[in-house]
C-alpha cells in the first residue's frame, strides 16, 4: 500500500513538472517568435482598439501626414536652391 502511494505521488510530481516545463517552453518559444506573450486584447493576430484610442491615433496620423507634406515642400525648395547654386558655381568656374 505504501508503494502504491509512493508511486502515485512520484508520478503526480513528474507529470506536474513535465506540464510546467511544456507550458513554459511554449511561452518562451512564442516570446522568441512574436516578441511578447499572448494578450487578451489580441485575437487572431489583431489588436482591438477602443474608440478613444482610434480617435487619438487618427489625430496623430493626420499631424504626421501634415508634417510630412510640409517637409516634402521644404525638401523641394532646398533641392531647387542646390541646383541654382550648382549652376552658379559651374558658370563661375568656366569664366
Amino acid at each position: 500500500m505504501v508503494f502504491f502511494y509512493l508511486a502515485y505521488f512520484t508520478l503526480e510530481a513528474l507529470f506536474g513538472v513535465a506540464w510546467w516545463t511544456l507550458v513554459k517552453t511554449k511561452t518562451g518559444v512564442y516570446y522568441i517568435i512574436y516578441g511578447n506573450t499572448p494578450d487578451k486584447n489580441q485575437i487572431d493576430g489583431k489588436i482591438e482598439l477602443s474608440d478613444k484610442e482610434i480617435t487619438v491615433n487618427q489625430d496623430i496620423l493626420e499631424k504626421l501626414i501634415q508634417t510630412n507634406e510640409t517637409q516634402q515642400i521644404e525638401i523641394k525648395k532646398l533641392y531647387d536652391k542646390i541646383d541654382i547654386l550648382a549652376d552658379y558655381i559651374k558658370n563661375q568656374s568656366v569664366k
